[in-house]
């Protein structure tokens, strides 16, 4: 069984002790592909992403700024942003979007940088890769007034609801779906999982960050991929190895990703 995580932070404050004992294990558990995340103010962030990338044939880079750093980003940081977008292994432009539950950035200055970035991913024909917390509404408004790539990109760590994830599909994204889905308190997760079309689907772990049950509470890795491709197999009454080798297929697909 081979699985691609679609979104992990393999940078240096996950990993401090380095990423080569984490990608074995990953390669041990059947995760064959991983897509890492520079999604930072600091450009910094973004080349250690490419960097990873361009060291390892089977992982790529989505760069960009997060809603977080969003009151931190200058002209500078979009101008070298565009140039890095051009690299090689980089594959979206994200994680982008708006988060207002932690509100570490002003409201105003998220919705200008995401914004900016929309506009960004449009003219490079990049996907988004988005991050929407407590905002899903204001997430919709910035995203319809585009302009949005056909299709636009990716809704990572989807948690909502299934009604929320309708709209996201309406608009021709692709839902990743996180270690969350196994957690207990995760029905309405459960719910919009089991409506999600499979031609739509992938998964991630966001490493290092929510890590599935039964490691809850530990940091994650993208070996425990598995364990939400597990789930959604529950959930949707098929075999694990057709969750694996659609979201393989999908994953590819929205990245622009031929081997």
């Amino acid at each position: 069984m081979k699985l691609f995580d679609s979104h992990a932070h393999l940078d240096q404050e996950g990993f401090p002790e380095g990423i080569d004992d984490v990608l074995q294990r990953a390669h041990s558990a059947g995760v064959q592909w991983i897509t890492t995340i520079g999604s930072s103010h600091d450009t910094r962030v973004m080349r250690h992403a490419i960097d990873v990338a361009q060291a390892h044939d089977f992982i790529w880079a989505a760069i960009g700024v997060h809603p977080h750093e969003a009151k931190d980003a200058t002209s500078d940081t979009f101008g070298e942003l565009k140039a890095l977008l051009g690299s090689q292994r980089v594959v979206a432009l994200g994680e982008c979007g708006l988060d207002f539950h932690y509100m570490s950035s002003p409201r105003d200055d998220q919705v200008a940088v995401f914004q900016a970035q929309v506009r960004l991913a449009f003219d490079t024909g990049l996907p988004l890769v988005l991050h929407c917390r407590d905002a899903h509404q204001d997430c919709l408004d910035v995203l319809r007034q585009g302009p949005l790539n056909d299709p636009p990109g990716i809704v990572h760590c989807f948690s909502g609801t299934k009604e929320q994830m309708q709209d996201y599909l309406e608009m021709g994204f692709y839902i990743s779906i996180p270690g969350i889905v196994t957690f207990k308190n995760a029905a309405p997760l459960q719910e919009a999982v089991r409506v999600l079309p499979m031609d739509r689907m992938l998964i991630e772990t966001d490493s290092p960050y929510l890590s599935p049950v039964p490691f809850r509470g530990k940091r994650n890795e993208p070996a425990r991929v598995v364990y939400t491709a597990q789930a959604i197999a529950g959930i949707k009454g098929c075999n694990i190895q057709d969750v694996a080798d659609v979201t393989v297929e999908n994953t590819k697909r929205i990245y622009r990703i031929q081997e």
